[in-house]
């Protein structure tokens, strides 16, 4: 009688401790949601699919080594120019001044917030430092490959980045890209903040079970 008393109140424990879990796991999904909405709504903005649609057309009949030459005298005349203002020049006005004012909504935790054409040339940004062709990145190369819908997740733990990568649709294809930095202090210390009861708390791991923010418990 007593082991079977035991046993009855460990599963009644786990099943409350799976429920504690997975509530505090639901409040950490919908708030990760909540925080990458506007990256995922400026995909499916008309304005940024117009003007992504209107980068790529420029490829259209032309041949591989015709847009190889391009792609290579954008990047160099945009590094040939240091004055910031200069390269805003090469933007798609409307949109980055639309990326511009929803990033200052989000306060510090937005630090860059791009999109980009099929080819990874950048249309809009709220920076004009780095790279205006980005196809040798490694976030480009690996969302290159993807032909399907995805959210791609990057974690730079050295400059405290939390990348994140969504398609811009063009009809049934893939057409861009928008590229955000999000701060991961900023973000951590909002999804640390969630609590269940007095005690619990969520932890933000990697796929090792190593804690991507604060000391290792």
């Amino acid at each position: 009688v007593y082991t079977t008393g035991v046993v009855s109140i460990q599963g009644t424990l786990g099943q409350t401790y799976c429920q504690i879990a997975n509530r505090v796991t639901g409040q950490f999904e919908n708030h990760f949601t909540q925080k990458t909405a506007l990256i995922r709504n400026i995909a499916i903005d008309v304005l940024t699919t117009e003007a992504v649609m209107e980068n790529n057309n420029l490829y259209l009949s032309h041949p591989d080594d015709w847009i190889e030459r391009r792609l290579k005298r954008l990047n160099a005349e945009w590094q040939g120019l240091e004055d910031e203002r200069q390269r805003r020049e090469y933007f798609h006005p409307q949109l980055s001044q639309r990326l511009s004012i929803l990033a200052r909504l989000e306060g510090n935790l937005i630090r860059n917030f791009s999109v980009y054409d099929q080819y990874g040339v950048l249309i809009g940004s709220t920076t004009a430092t780095g790279d205006r062709v980005v196809r040798e990145r490694s976030w480009f190369r690996k969302v290159n490959e993807y032909k399907t819908h995805f959210t791609y997740l990057d974690l730079d733990a050295v400059k405290g980045l939390l990348k994140v990568v969504v398609p811009v649709w063009g009809g049934v294809s893939i057409a861009g890209y928008v590229y955000a930095e999000l701060d991961f202090q900023t973000f951590a210390k909002e999804v640390t903040s969630v609590r269940f009861g007095e005690t619990g708390e969520a932890i933000a791991v990697d796929y090792a079970g190593v804690p991507l923010y604060g000391e290792p418990r």
